[in-house]
């Protein structure tokens, strides 16, 4: 007996489970699609004269430099006490 009521626990489950996933997906559909940026070629210049990152690779080396330099000044704006 223990098992039908399992069973039947599991079946409501997955049935509210489908019924929330066709709420979400008609929800969402209803919506207006983003509009996604145009994509620029590699190493196209960007608004500003900076350069696009060629890759990934790339990118992430900008990020660690930009994020040593953020680093730097906020350092010197507040040296260590002797």
């Amino acid at each position: 007996m223990r098992w039908i009521g399992a069973i039947g626990l599991l079946v409501s489950l997955l049935l509210v489970l489908a019924v929330v996933s066709w709420l979400g997906k008609a929800r969402l559909s209803s919506l207006p699609a983003p509009a996604l940026p145009q994509q620029q070629a590699s190493g196209a210049a960007l608004p500003g004269g900076v350069n696009a990152p060629q890759n990934a690779r790339q990118q992430a080396r900008n990020i660690e430099q930009q994020y040593q330099q953020a680093l730097d000044a906020a350092i010197k704006q507040h040296p260590m006490p002797d």
